[in-house]
């Protein structure tokens, strides 16, 4: 009976200690069981009663909670919503036995976000958000760009949505910040042209993207920027021209050629030194070239005076001390007495095999009409003895004229600029050529070797004088090509012509980018007979023979070599 009691007494012992410990757990009680959470993700807190055991995790990755005993909370952070729909998640807070559950909503992203920012020595006005615009030359070449992102988790991409003439291999998702480069090719076209790229960065459903536009230049995209032109001395028909480490000025005044010098790129200029004079003849037109000798070739054209009945004659004179003397005066095409069968305008060039040309305008060949051709004659030895004359240029019925000859290394081509009044109305500036030294028989006037000068966009009206071109080589890359024209003058007649020049392309074709030298020639003034040189990567020299005005005579303006907007 004893034992039955003891065992009786355990046993309600027992019970009371277990009740009395499932009424001391503290209850787990939470301030809400739902929260709310804009897009873009922040952080929120629940008060909790609980005993030190509480832990509490997350159905979703984006959503985190972390238990903060002390101050009796749970911090629950959402990350940004970049998706376009709302999303949920539950909270789960455990306590021994008792749980509590907190419903979590998200809003609604927009689908996109700001992920990176773009950066680039080459453009630095670059926008760095968004969208921007990077403006290229006509060359091939490739440019670099860097990404800098917000986040190292967004990945990125580039795609080439329009133009072709762009590529990149950023194709693929790329990692972490970094530069991304795009290649162009070269432009051969008339006009600019555009492409657009896009950085793309992709995350959880939302994108982030910016549009870079590109605008690669024409080829010809340059033109002359013109300092004011200056006075130099009377005269006419000059041509400047470099003589090893200076510059020579060629003219005739008082009908004797004369050659000058200058040491500082054309600012002045040395006393004049006469070549050569006879008292029946008029010498003018003067050209110079410089041999590959180091020799001086100095040419004119012969106009007898009026009652000598001497011929029209084309000559020429050497210097071997770089223009200090000159030998005798020397005749190297005689035509006949009678102005409307004379011969005009020599001009040399020299090729790379040594060959020197003389190219002239000849009406000899026509005595019962008023045509004209371009006539050229050969030397192989140095200017001591020279080839019959050769016909390279006849518009049957017209005036071929004012011959200017140029070399083009890259295609071995020689590109002769003349006047052609047979084309279109007056005279207009035309190129002939040729691929192999003329045995290619000369151009006649349906010769596809024959073209207009101007773009269609720069030619000028039928009724509008545009003649006596001249022709240089600019740099590798381009030509340029002046003319004397009427096109926005007093009247039509050339004695109120003036200067223009137009860029033209390495092959000299496709001649645009009109300037002026002399853009506030008196109304009734003219710039005539005139010529160009380049002085050195930055600069060209426009000559002209200006009248109508005081001062009259030669007057020159230096221009810079600028990139057009």
């Amino acid at each position: 009976m004893k034992h039955l009691l003891s065992t009786f007494a355990a046993l309600l012992v027992a019970i009371f200690v277990c009740g009395c410990s499932k009424d001391s757990e503290t209850p787990l009680t939470v301030s809400t069981t739902s929260l709310n959470f804009f897009a873009l993700g922040n952080t929120q807190s629940v008060s909790v009663t609980s005993d030190a055991d509480l832990t509490a995790t997350s159905s979703r990755s984006w959503c985190t909670a972390e238990v903060d005993l002390e101050q009796q909370k749970v911090f629950i952070t959402a990350e940004r919503n970049y998706s376009t729909s709302q999303r949920s998640a539950e909270v789960r807070l455990t306590s021994g036995s008792q749980t509590q559950v907190i419903a979590i909503t998200q809003k609604a992203g927009t689908g996109t976000f700001d992920a990176f920012t773009l950066s680039s020595d080459t453009f630095p006005k670059l926008n760095p958000t968004d969208c921007g615009e990077a403006k290229v030359k006509y060359m091939e070449g490739s440019y670099t760009i860097t990404v800098t992102l917000k986040d190292p988790k967004y990945p990125w991409r580039v795609k080439v949505t329009e133009g072709g003439f762009v590529s990149t291999k950023y194709t693929d998702k790329q990692k972490g910040s970094g530069d991304f480069s795009f290649e162009v090719k070269a432009n051969t076209t008339l006009e600019n042209r555009k492409a657009k790229l896009l950085v793309i960065s992709e995350y959880e459903g939302a994108k982030c993207t910016y549009e870079l536009s590109i605008t690669q230049s024409k080829e010809n995209n340059i033109t002359i920027d013109w300092d004011e032109s200056h006075f130099v001395t009377g005269g006419v028909y000059a041509r400047i021209k470099k003589v090893d480490n200076r510059f020579a000025l060629v003219y005739d005044t008082n009908n004797k050629p004369r050659i000058r010098f200058s040491d500082d790129k054309c600012e002045s200029w040395s006393e004049a030194i006469k070549v050569a004079w006879n008292d029946n003849y008029t010498y003018t037109n003067c050209e110079l070239l410089q041999l590959q000798s180091g020799r001086l070739l100095y040419m004119w054209n012969a106009r007898p005076h009026s009652g000598t009945g001497l011929p029209y004659k084309i000559m020429y004179a050497l210097s071997d001390d770089k223009g200090n003397s000159w030998g005798e005066a020397r005749d190297l095409y005689t035509a006949y007495p009678e102005a409307h069968n004379g011969c005009w305008e020599p001009i040399a060039l020299q090729l790379p095999d040594g060959e020197i040309q003389i190219y002239f305008a000849n009406e000899a060949p026509y005595t019962e009409s008023t045509e004209q051709e371009i006539t050229l004659m050969r030397s192989k030895d140095d200017c001591e003895s020279w080839s019959a004359a050769e016909r390279v240029s006849f518009r049957a019925g017209s005036r071929d004229g004012m011959a200017v000859p140029i070399y083009l290394p890259h295609s071995k081509e020689i590109a002769v600029a003349i006047e052609d009044n047979g084309i279109r109305g007056r005279f207009k500036p035309v190129i002939v050529r040729t691929a192999d030294n003329w045995k290619d028989g000369f151009v006649a006037a349906q010769d596809s070797r024959r073209e207009e000068a101007l773009t269609p966009e720069y030619a000028v009206h039928d009724t509008i004088y545009a003649g006596a071109p001249y022709l240089i080589r600019l740099g590798e890359k381009h030509t340029l090509l002046s003319i004397q024209s009427t096109e926005g003058r007093k009247g039509t007649n050339e004695r109120f012509a003036n200067m223009q020049v137009y860029v033209g392309d390495k092959n000299a074709r496709n001649f645009s980018n009109r300037s002026t030298p002399m853009p506030h020639l008196a109304e009734n003034g003219c710039a005539l007979w005139n010529s160009l040189y380049q002085i050195d990567d930055e600069t060209v020299i426009a000559v002209m023979s200006v009248g109508g005005m005081k001062p009259g005579g030669i007057w020159t303006a230096k221009g810079k070599i600028v990139e057009m907007e």
